[in-house]
């Protein structure tokens, strides 16, 4: 998608490359949480930080 900018492109060439897959996982996890909690249901369970 992106060039260069990818967390995976640095993880695969000095970890584990199955690593990648975590990484991307873990974002796509992120960004799930993220977006429930902007439609107003999790608002709550968001600390201010």
């Amino acid at each position: 998608m992106s060039k260069g900018g990818e967390p995976c492109d640095v993880v695969s060439k000095s970890l584990i490359p199955q690593l990648c897959i975590v990484v991307k996982l873990t974002i796509n996890l992120i960004w799930l949480i993220i977006r429930s909690s902007n439609s107003g249901e999790g608002v709550r369970y968001v600390p201010s930080l």
